[in-house]
Parts: C-alpha cells; sequence; structure tokens
C-alpha cells in the first residue's frame, strides 16, 4: 500500500505576507498543530541571539 503525504493548497496572499507569518515563532501554534505555544525569553522580533521555547504534544505528550 502507497502512501502520499503531498499536500498542496493557495494561499491568496503574497509571498511576503506568508512567509512573514510562517516565519514569526509566535505564530507557530496557529499553524503547525503540535506546537502548543511559544516561550519568549528573549524580546521578540526575531534577531540574532532570540531565545524562544516551543512546548508541544506529541502523541499525548507535551514535550
Amino acid at each position: 500500500m502507497d502512501v502520499d503525504p503531498a499536500v498542496e493548497a493557495l494561499i491568496p496572499y503574497p509571498r511576503e505576507v506568508v512567509a512573514s507569518y510562517a516565519g514569526g515563532p509566535g505564530n507557530a501554534p496557529q499553524w503547525y498543530a503540535d506546537i502548543v505555544s511559544v516561550h519568549w525569553q528573549t524580546p521578540p522580533p526575531v534577531a540574532v541571539g532570540s531565545r524562544m521555547e516551543f512546548e508541544a504534544r506529541f502523541l499525548g505528550r507535551r514535550r
């Protein structure tokens, strides 16, 4: 049995807007199913040296 995990979607926004949203760690819980929360250890926005911690749920466990 073959499995094809490919997914395709048309997002009706300019690439710059999508990249900015998807690249913002604070937005991860809204679009990434396993990420529960983001805890900033340095003030946002992302810059060289920024630190954050992602809390994820996988197979019923928080990591």
